[in-house]
């Protein structure tokens, strides 16, 4: 368990394999051939689904080219000056 604060809150570090991420990229991809011929990408924005294809939550989009490589697109916050 981990407990990045120290402050008792406790939950469980669990990463995806890869093999398995891969695969369920491949499965989505050949989907879309399938069934969305006319797609050449689809958007992902939502982070549960982001975290179903990619390992990891974050801030932005995933975008899935038919054929092609994956894409994860997260967005950087910044202080405001002054």
């Amino acid at each position: 368990m981990y407990d990045p604060d120290k402050k008792g809150v406790m939950f469980m570090i669990h990463k995806v394999p890869l093999v398995e991420l891969q695969t369920r990229m491949k499965r989505f991809q050949e989907q879309m051939d399938m069934s969305y011929p006319e797609w050449e990408v689809a958007i992902i924005v939502s982070k549960v689904n982001q975290y179903y294809f990619t390992g990891t939550m974050q801030d932005g989009i995933l975008i899935i080219l038919r054929n092609g490589e994956p894409t994860l697109g997260t967005t950087q916050l910044r202080a405001c000056p002054g």
